[in-house]
């Protein structure tokens, strides 16, 4: 696996990484497993913190001056995402860290225009009437129009559409999809 290589490449065995690594994979009772791509963003943060520490010991005084150091060129939001990395690592430890999380404005979602909706699924029908195009490539431009119209017309999440199965599918127009937490719900289909 492509993120397992990046893992291995990025968490090098210095001052207990590959401990920490583990850690937060087989976390203590309480607290849930990471996915690879949190370990090695977290092992990342680490390794920036400890690089930009040095020789010095690690201390809430050395987190405070990274910090600074790194409003340099970061959003709020990416502060944010390396001191959870940086606390957890200090729960690891053994020690505290008593530095909160800035404040970022939380982004709604953009949603397509009526133009922009038409555009897309305009693009979408453009094979079905090509008289070149493979019988591949008909039902493709089908499924990609009807991924689309249920998307766009019942709000789906991406994660929520991919994961959603043919069981869910109520033919009276309602979807029941996984949502964010893994908890049930269920949607209005597109008519």
């Amino acid at each position: 696996m492509a993120t397992e290589a990046v893992a291995e490449a990025v968490v090098a065995p210095q001052d207990g990484l590959e401990d920490f690594r583990f850690w937060l994979r087989y976390p203590p009772e309480g607290r849930r497993g990471m996915a690879d791509t949190t370990l090695v963003a977290w092992c990342y943060s680490v390794q920036r913190l400890l690089r930009f520490l040095g020789d010095e010991e690690l201390s809430e005084d050395g987190v405070r001056r990274w910090i600074h150091d790194l409003e340099k060129g970061n959003s709020p939001r990416s502060i944010g995402r390396h001191l959870d990395a940086i606390r957890a690592y200090f729960q690891f430890k053994g020690l505290t860290l008593n530095i909160g999380s800035p404040f970022f404005v939380r982004k709604l979602p953009r949603w397509l225009s009526q133009t922009e909706w038409a555009r897309l699924l305009d693009v979408t029908i453009r094979p079905l009437y090509d008289p070149k195009a493979s019988e591949q490539a008909r039902y493709r431009a089908l499924f990609n129009r009807a991924a689309l119209l249920v998307y766009g017309g019942s709000g789906l999440r991406l994660t929520e559409g991919i994961t959603l199965r043919r069981d869910k599918v109520d033919p009276r127009g309602f979807l029941t999809v996984i949502a964010k937490g893994g908890v049930e719900q269920v949607r209005i289909a597109p008519d």
